[in-house]
């Protein structure tokens, strides 16, 4: 009894794991086996609300407040480990507040960038082209909201003298 208690008893190790049970937790890499384009999928997901960590087994993780915050005020999306987290949240909630699953558009975006790999290319432009550089730009950073790079080149051109934007005009609509 001794000897057992200090030094274990030997038993067969049979894991008990499933291929459903790891879907959440690998990598996102590019390729054409359906479980990485789950994932990234997954992880695409997950940055659009709110970058959190995936957890499935951690039960409910969430934070009311801060979820009801994100997706009624705010006007983000909100990435649940589970359907079971998801029901958790609407109950413990005030009466009313339902999160909906994403619109058709969101799920065909995260589908072209994330598993496709569809991107707007960024064109080469001439350097005395403003208008065209600043596009450039723009499309080669993440940091802005398109809507907030729309606001900047209006702003520029609002600024801009009458002359750059007469030539940026094709000789057919001058005459």
């Amino acid at each position: 009894m001794i000897n057992r208690m200090e030094q274990g008893v030997v038993t067969e190790y049979t894991p008990q794991l499933t291929a459903e049970e790891l879907s959440g937790y690998g990598p996102a890499v590019a390729t054409h086996n359906t479980l990485g384009k789950i994932e990234t999928a997954l992880e695409s997901m997950r940055i659009l609300g709110g970058a959190t960590a995936f957890n499935r087994d951690a039960g409910v993780t969430a934070d009311t407040r801060e979820m009801v915050t994100r997706y009624y005020h705010e006007k983000k999306p909100v990435f649940f480990n589970s359907a079971e987290e998801k029901a958790w949240l609407q109950g413990s909630t005030k009466k009313g507040i339902v999160f909906r699953a994403p619109q058709q558009s969101t799920k065909q975006a995260i589908i072209d960038t994330a598993i496709l790999g569809k991107y707007d290319t960024p064109d080469f432009a001439d350097v005395k082209d403003t208008m065209a550089t600043m596009s450039n730009y723009h499309a080669r950073t993440t940091s802005y909201k398109p809507s907030d790079a729309e606001k900047f080149m209006n702003k520029v051109r609002e600024l801009l003298p009458t002359d750059t934007t007469a030539k940026a005009v094709s000789p057919q609509k001058r005459a």
